[in-house]
């Protein structure tokens, strides 16, 4: 499902498209984009034209268009879980391992 208002607003700005096309193509994390967003001042001698709360907003908005469902799963048994740190009520195995697996 689409949030056609925040797709219009992003259209309407092609830097915010562009900057987080960049972010997502590098795989950025929230701390190098922080520092990009620093060099940026250096560079142009005042703030970026576009805020990072705007690109961390629009980020965050696509992420949860894309990921629909998370389920977790017992790594010794495979049955599903309630949640990544519950114990497997099957096998009762412990709770944090970093074989976890999430589909």
């Amino acid at each position: 499902m689409m949030n056609y208002e925040r797709r219009e607003i992003q259209d309407s700005d092609i830097r915010i498209s562009g900057y987080i096309n960049f972010v997502l193509s590098e795989g950025l994390s929230e701390n190098s984009m922080d520092r990009l967003d620093g060099m940026m001042s250096v560079i142009n001698g005042a703030p970026p034209p576009v805020s990072l709360g705007v690109i961390k907003r629009e980020l965050e908005l696509l992420r949860n268009e894309v990921i629909l469902e998370m389920n977790f799963y017992c790594h010794f048994c495979g049955r599903k879980k309630k949640g990544k740190r519950d114990e497997c009520e099957a096998c009762l195995k412990p709770e944090m391992m970093p074989e976890t697996n999430v589909t």
